[in-house]
């Protein structure tokens, strides 16, 4: 168990440093950041739809014009480079915490109730 930790810790570790490539130090990053966790939490990653998938017997593609989704083929281009390694991260960081038994007290960035809606009022 502790060795798997210590994996774990080892990949998340490499792709933070990949992830920190990719950061520009601009509000597009988190946006993208953002983006990728809610598709991530409202479409987990389901390995019997993919053994169903046809595409992946298709040699490796990087080309968005194929129709292959994204998740299921190479990143194509610096975008989504960086989505890819945004969501390597997530993903280890979510099995590095629950193999360590911790709850998620980062994720999301922005929570719901603190948005300010269209058309609210607001008490200046």
């Amino acid at each position: 168990m502790i060795c798997c930790l210590f994996l774990f810790q080892g990949a998340k570790e490499e792709s933070n440093l990949m992830l920190r490539n990719f950061y520009k130090g601009d509000e597009l990053f988190l946006d993208m950041f953002e983006d990728e966790y809610q598709s991530m939490k409202s479409r987990p990653l389901n390995v019997e739809y993919l053994t169903m998938d046809s595409s992946l017997l298709l040699p490796p593609t990087a080309t968005p014009m194929t129709g292959i989704d994204f998740i299921k083929r190479l990143p194509s281009g610096e975008l989504e480079r960086s989505r890819r390694a945004i969501r390597v991260f997530i993903l280890l960081r979510n099995h590095s915490l629950k193999l360590r038994k911790l709850p998620e007290t980062q994720l999301p960035l922005t929570e719901k109730q603190e948005l300010i809606l269209t058309g609210a009022k607001l008490d200046l």
